[in-house]
C-alpha cells in the first residue's frame, strides 16, 4: 500500500467467557510496538471486527498482530501476523505509446513497485482533445517485469487526437 497510516480490520471470535464484549480494548502492534488501539462497542461485537488506523509507519515491510484486553486486564494471545508492505514512492512515467485502443505506459520504480497490486479500470482516467473528452478504460494489465501498465480503451485514439491525458 502507499498509505503510511493503513487501516487494519481486526476480526475476533469467541463464545461464552472468551467472547469479546463492549469495553474490551483491541491493540494493534507492528512488531513489538503498539501502533493503534480501539475500545470495542456493541456494533463492533455485532460485526465481529473493528477497524484500527495505525500511526504513521516507515516505508518497507511491516508485520501486524493484535491482542484483546478485557476489562479485568487479561490479555489474549497475539493474533497471526499480517504482512504489509508500505511503499510511498510513486512510479515515474518513462514513456507512453498508443495504438488504437491500447495505451501503454512505461514507468520506473524505486520502491517495491506495482507488484502484488490489482488495479481496476476505474483507477485510471483518460481524456483527449481540448475539451478533455473522457475516454473509457475497459481493462488494465500490469507487467511488473517490463514495468508497463497497459490500458484497453473503450474508443480508439487516432492520429488526429491531441492533448491525451492519463491520471
Amino acid at each position: 500500500t502507499n498509505d503510511d497510516t493503513p487501516t487494519i480490520r481486526v476480526t475476533f471470535t469467541g463464545s461464552g467467557v472468551t467472547a469479546p464484549v463492549a469495553g474490551d480494548v483491541v491493540k494493534l502492534f507492528e512488531g513489538a510496538t503498539q501502533v493503534g488501539a480501539a475500545t470495542l462497542v456493541a456494533g463492533d461485537i455485532t460485526n465481529g471486527y473493528v477497524e484500527i488506523t495505525a500511526s504513521t509507519l516507515a516505508a518497507g515491510s511491516q508485520s501486524f498482530t493484535a491482542t484483546i484486553t478485557d476489562t479485568a486486564g487479561n490479555v489474549s494471545s497475539a493474533s497471526s501476523a499480517l504482512a504489509v508492505t508500505i511503499d510511498t514512492t510513486a512510479p515515474v512515467l518513462a514513456s507512453a505509446s498508443v495504438s488504437g485502443s491500447t495505451l501503454t505506459l512505461t514507468y520506473t520504480e524505486t520502491g517495491v513497485g506495482l507488484a502484488g497490486t490489482t488495479r481496476a479500470a476505474d483507477d485510471f482516467t483518460v481524456t483527449k482533445g481540448v475539451g478533455n473528452d473522457a475516454v473509457s478504460v475497459t481493462a488494465v494489465s500490469i507487467d511488473t517485469d517490463a514495468k508497463t501498465v497497459t490500458l484497453t480503451l473503450g474508443t480508439a485514439i487516432t492520429n488526429i487526437d491531441s492533448n491525451i491525458k492519463v491520471s
